[in-house]
């Protein structure tokens, strides 16, 4: 029985022995010796327009050495910050590991919250700042001015600007000025993530050397190729490309939000396995063309995250791709703070690799980290056996008058979704809550929706639709909408609050 008062474990969760005393950098180049064994094999490649670029594991080593003392030269130390502002690039890869070396760490800013990028460095007075030459534009050349702090600016390709220096110039480096691991600690800050700000600014999500650490060691061993659409500064993008350095894998980096790449990436790399949002599932459920154009045959698993997707897209594609074990990773083990199997509530977390805190604020750490807990924000249950079941985000729901008449009910737009995702005239859907016509009537639902091509779908069909499925409290009051496309970020989660302005 996993379940142990209101704490329930989930029957595959098995504590992993993570390393002690040991940095992220000794784990994943110094000691790992499957950089040495696997040799001009693959390790990372990025997906470019007009042609691939590849990393091979026998290179890795060699050039984060490089790179470290090169940057240990110019002045890096531990507690240093350094920004990286740029697209997935495999020059950001070695860049970062040997910026994590020096005892640095990385604040990583996704290249579509660009907007946030000045608040940040005003901030964290990173001491470089790593880049493309396309990106480092008058923007942040501007937010280069007014950060004192920031001493240099790098490029991953070469620059025809003055006042940034390629990295290529780190590879004349010897190598010698490479830091002692053993000065740093697992303690220490490695990378400083940034939430994706649905609800309001960012925040700095701060990993040390020992959660990242946690991170391979509860991770399955995967030697296999995987594509991921994922941005190396999106937790998603940065875990599973160390996970395949540290377990000889190959990570393929495609575009973000472009599924017929990531396909066509699938289908070159032989890929095992494939990560990817909402953004390219729902297409990929609804194209009756994608899976017979493409050679997917290797794909043995799909993992997906950013929202939530309902039983009857995944049923789609498990239809269309019998083959697959269709998996869906959000935590391993999980607890329902005073309620007990079946029934539906905040779902709370206790993991190794949690993170250290929120960058800075000290209050909202405290507020969502508990004995070791972490209140994750998603509403849904644990069952008898310890699965866990997510459903929707705790923000997003909406509050409903109840059928009394008198009390509050906690509707998931998510479960409407679902419902309207069966219906064959919709291809993709968001509801949010609008208020209700009458005063202190809380709010009604509302569907914004995007019909399929050449369908005569109507309101009242949905709304019918929605009337025959579901209970009273789910019922579109607020309306439907027709649109040309449901806004989502760049990680897949539907911007309801953009949805609401409408």
């Amino acid at each position: 029985m996993p379940w142990e008062g209101n704490i329930a474990r989930s029957p595959l969760y098995n504590p992993p022995s993570v390393p002690q005393g040991v940095t992220l950098i000794e784990q994943l180049i110094i000691k790992n010796d499957r950089l040495r064994q696997l040799g001009d094999q693959p390790y990372l490649t990025v997906v470019g327009t007009e042609e691939d670029s590849t990393l091979t594991f026998s290179s890795v080593e060699p050039r984060v050495r490089r790179c470290a003392s090169a940057l240990r030269r110019r002045g890096l130390r531990r507690g240093d910050v350094v920004c990286f502002y740029a697209p997935n690039h495999l020059e950001y890869v070695v860049c970062n590991l040997g910026v994590v070396a020096c005892g640095a760490s990385a604040l990583l800013v996704p290249f579509y919250a660009g907007e946030h990028l000045a608040t940040f460095c005003m901030r964290e007075k990173p001491r470089f700042l790593f880049t493309t030459a396309a990106f480092f534009n008058e923007d942040v050349r501007a937010t280069v001015k007014k950060c004192p702090s920031i001493e240099q600016v790098f490029t991953f390709d070469p620059c025809n600007d003055d006042g940034a220096t390629p990295v290529a110039d780190f590879d004349k480096d010897d190598g010698t000025e490479f830091p002692n691991q053993a000065d740093l600690s697992p303690s220490d800050v490695a990378t400083i993530f940034l939430s994706s700000g649905t609800t309001g600014e960012p925040k700095g999500i701060e990993h040390t050397h020992a959660s990242l650490l946690a991170v391979i060691q509860s991770s399955m061993e995967q030697a296999s190729v995987g594509v991921t659409p994922f941005h190396l500064a999106h937790m998603s993008g940065y875990f599973t490309h160390i996970l395949r350095l540290q377990h000889g894998g190959h990570c393929v980096m495609a575009p973000s939000g472009e599924l017929l790449s990531l396909l066509a990436s699938v289908e070159k790399y032989k890929a095992a396995a494939m990560w990817c949002t909402p953004r390219e599932l729902v297409p990929l459920a609804r194209d009756p063309e994608l899976t017979r154009y493409y050679q997917l045959g290797s794909l043995v698993a799909i993992a997906y995250g950013g929202s939530h997707l309902g039983d009857g897209l995944v049923d789609q594609i498990r239809k269309k791709l019998p083959h697959i074990n269709f998996i869906i990773q959000v935590v391993k083990p999980g607890t329902w703070e005073c309620v007990g199997p079946e029934e539906r509530g905040e779902l709370c977390v206790r993991v190794p690799y949690l993170m250290k805190g929120y960058r800075g604020k000290p209050e909202l750490t405290e507020a969502s980290v508990q004995e070791g807990f972490y209140r994750t924000g998603d509403y849904g249950w644990v069952d008898e056996d310890g699965w866990v079941f997510l459903l929707d985000r705790v923000k997003d729901l909406i509050p409903v008058l109840g059928s009394d008449q008198t009390s509050v009910t906690y509707v998931s737009p998510s479960e409407i979704e679902d419902c309207l995702f069966e219906h064959q005239g919709v291809m993709t859907v968001g509801v949010v809550g609008v208020p209700h016509p009458e005063p202190n009537h809380h709010q009604i639902p509302k569907a914004f929706v995007v019909p399929v091509l050449h369908g005569s779908l109507t309101v009242q069909d949905l709304k019918d639709f929605v009337s025959s499925r579901l209970s009273a409290e789910c019922q579109l009051e607020g309306g439907v909408t027709f649109v040309d496309d449901i806004p989502m970020s760049m990680a897949g989660k539907i911007q309801r609050n953009i949805l609401q302005s409408l």
